[in-house]
């Protein structure tokens, strides 16, 4: 399956990629349940491949699901191609549950809340998945992050079954929260 890339240009300090993969179906989350490990893999490996090319460090994901007709697409936004990508401090958010979320996202301060206040597990209704975590943002947006439990230090170190299993695992916890989806 083919995925076109289209440039959407600037908005703010935020550029906005457009992913459209070659497919009739509207809903991410049907996508996801009727296709094939290889063909998540092989359009996830395009848009990373293209992510990768750009020297892309500084970026986050998210998939909107098609309306009237469209299909659904995924959204890539990044600042400035020269910034260094996250913060580089002593800890990882996503691995050490310890780590002060004042820490993860100015680099330094060890005072307050740590990244393990964040995470969601099976007392607060979500499913638990072997290979991700699922957390509240740590900047109290109104999204949730999912990450694979082992680190990786880039996107590029999934290997083929911990990507399948990112994307089928993501709407699995989206799922189990019971969060509504354009197909309710």
């Amino acid at each position: 399956m083919r995925v076109r890339l289209t440039d959407q240009g600037s908005q703010g300090d935020e550029h906005r990629l457009e992913f459209l993969p070659d497919t009739r179906i509207a809903l991410f989350e049907n996508f996801v349940a009727t296709q094939p490990s290889e063909v998540l893999v092989s359009v996830f490996g395009q848009i990373l491949g293209i992510v990768f090319a750009k020297q892309l460090k500084d970026y986050h994901f998210k998939v909107q699901n098609g309306w009237r007709g469209s299909t659904w697409k995924v959204v890539l936004l990044h600042g400035n191609p020269s910034r260094a990508g996250p913060i580089v401090c002593s800890q990882c958010m996503s691995c050490d549950l310890t780590c002060p979320i004042k820490l993860g996202i100015t680099g330094h301060g060890k005072e307050g809340l740590c990244s393990g206040d964040t995470l969601l597990t099976d007392a607060d209704g979500i499913h638990s998945h072997p290979d991700l975590r699922c957390w509240l943002d740590a900047q109290g947006r109104d999204k949730l992050i999912v990450t694979p439990v082992n680190h990786l230090s880039s996107l590029s170190e999934m290997d083929n079954e911990l990507m399948a299993n990112f994307w089928k695992g993501a709407i699995e916890l989206i799922k189990s929260l019971h969060f509504p989806t354009s197909s309710q």
